[in-house]
């Protein structure tokens, strides 16, 4: 079972009342990479938009007999994010470009909150989106605990808290969901630090990222 962490009050993280009423920019949790890929490995957002779209482009492109049983998945999952047709594909594309120049853009003190299945931009910009109400909690807290064992190790936990809310995902029951709260700043700092990427090859997600990429 994936490690929950205990809820932090989040009178532990500091931001003022006005910085408290601003919505914060929602990240799906296992969708961090995406901005690991930006902000450690130096690509530009229309660059890791492109090579996300290419990589899905390929494995559409493929015929069926090349893709291993064990991944037929992909193709579905593939076609779910991009469409059916160039135009489409260019439209999430695009959208995925702004999203990622979005959280670049952002000011130090911003509030950027990492969420527990639950959706963000990158879920609304797919094409068709039925992947995006498949229930995700493991992998969602799995990369939550690793930006917070990253924050750790670089001392910004005083700009990390953890919440817990009501939410609900498609037509799923309500549950009780956990999110990540943090300040743009933070999370840039924890993106773009090697140790992210280090401890996500250490806890073994690895398979996971190498064909979400």
């Amino acid at each position: 079972m994936t490690e929950r962490p205990l809820p932090q009050e989040t009178t532990d993280f500091t931001q003022s009342r006005e910085q408290d009423k601003r919505d914060p920019f929602i990240i799906r949790g296992h969708h961090s990479m995406q901005f690991a890929n930006v902000l450690y490995k130096r690509f530009t957002p229309g660059e890791q938009a492109k090579l996300f779209r290419r990589k899905k482009e390929d494995i559409l492109k493929a015929t069926p007999d090349a893709l291993k049983p064990s991944r037929a998945y992909e193709r579905m999952y593939a076609r779910d994010v991009l469409g059916d047709t160039p135009e489409e594909a260019t439209r999430f594309e695009q959208f995925f470009k702004v999203f990622l120049e979005r959280f670049l853009s952002l000011p130090p003190g911003y509030p950027v909150k990492l969420v527990e299945n639950q959706k963000d931009d990158i879920c609304k910009a797919c094409t068709i989106g039925d992947h995006c109400t498949e229930n995700t909690e493991r992998i969602d807290l799995q990369f939550m605990n690793v930006f917070r064992k990253t924050a750790k190790k670089l001392g910004l936990m005083g700009d990390v808290s953890v919440t817990e809310e009501t939410a609900m995902n498609s037509n799923a029951e309500p549950k009780t969901v956990q999110s990540v709260l943090t300040t743009a700043d933070t999370a840039k700092k924890v993106f773009g630090n090697k140790r992210f990427i280090n401890q996500i090859k250490y806890e073994n997600i690895i398979d996971y990222i190498l064909w979400h990429l």
